[in-house]
């Protein structure tokens, strides 16, 4: 019996790791500084380090003028019942790709999640017929009838 859960665990874990390597193409790491060949520095270059240096200290003359509007106590606006607001700057902007409107992603994406339903629906049959044969195998008849 142990044999048989084997089989099915391995084809859930086998259905279960094939569907991510689907999107793994676009994974948003990004090493650029890995691409890059070093370059030999020379004695007399000159590294601009300015994060290092103190902080520059601001004087403020004593009669400087602060508008602080944001303290202010807010103002009521009344909006009349009938308004539309159109907000249509909020949308995302649409993005028309020229060429065929199919994408190889999806479809990618959509033939390694069947692939995977099909391998997780065959270990679980394989595993059922597995067990079915086995009992059917260990009760025979004893012949006093």
């Amino acid at each position: 019996m142990t044999r048989y859960l084997l089989i099915a665990i391995v084809a859930v874990i086998a259905a279960l790791t094939v569907a991510p390597i689907a999107g793994a193409r676009d994974t948003p790491i990004d090493d650029y500084w890995r691409d890059q060949a070093s370059v030999p520095l020379t004695s007399d270059t000159i590294v601009d380090d300015y994060f290092r240096d103190a902080p520059a200290t601001l004087a403020i003359p004593p009669d400087t003028i602060v508008d602080d509007y944001f303290r202010d106590a807010p103002t009521n606006v009344t909006v009349p019942p009938v308004t539309i607001v159109d907000d249509y700057f909020r949308d995302a902007p649409t993005v028309v790709t020229p060429g065929s409107a199919f994408d190889w992603t999806d479809f990618g994406i959509g033939v390694v999640t069947a692939t995977g339903a099909m391998l997780l629906l065959a270990g679980l049959v394989l595993a059922f017929l597995v067990a079915r044969q086995g009992r059917a195998q260990r009760t025979r008849p004893t012949g006093a009838a």
